[in-house]
């Protein structure tokens, strides 16, 4: 995990953090726009990071000073959260950022108490797809939105509670 001699570090920050709200428009303008051009109205507005909850979680990881990769964890039940806004910058994929963000929500989603995670990727993400994949994530049932969204995958994972 170290490109360039500088270590990977991963931190807990606001979500409206400058460096957060940079990389969501990043994988929102640089990304979804262009897997999912249909979607897309040239007008529509950006997403935004809400604020968190009590049990919700944002980090970023960096190298150097540079924010290299974000991930989110939001609270769906007392235990379930959903995975959000898992990206990585081009210039850091394939050098384990984005399993390295992965592993640090699930070892935090554990320190929260949840037992279970879940999250929804895009149809056309196969390298997010193999990433879940091999991570031991699952298809699960979609919910809410994404029940009859034929670019949705819905994956989940139990998360085991022995230390």
């Amino acid at each position: 995990m170290q490109a360039l001699g500088l270590a990977l570090r991963i931190e807990a920050v606001d979500p409206q953090h400058p460096r957060a709200r940079a990389l969501l428009s990043e994988a929102a303008e640089e990304e979804a726009r262009a897997l999912y051009p249909e979607l897309f109205t040239a007008d529509a507005p950006g997403p935004v990071n809400p604020p968190l909850g009590p049990r919700d979680l944002y980090l970023l990881a960096w190298r150097g000073d540079h924010a290299v990769g974000c991930g989110a964890l939001r609270e769906r039940d007392a235990f379930t959260a959903e995975l959000r806004r898992i990206f990585v910058t081009r210039q850091a994929r394939r050098d384990g950022v984005a399993r390295a963000v992965l592993a640090d929500l699930e070892r935090r989603a554990k320190d929260l108490g949840y037992h279970r995670l879940v999250l929804e990727t895009g149809a056309r993400q196969q390298e997010a797809l193999a990433l879940y994949g091999s991570g031991g994530w699952r298809r699960i049932a979609a919910w809410g939105p994404y029940v009859s969204d034929p670019l949705s995958v819905c994956l989940g994972k139990s998360l085991s509670h022995r230390r």
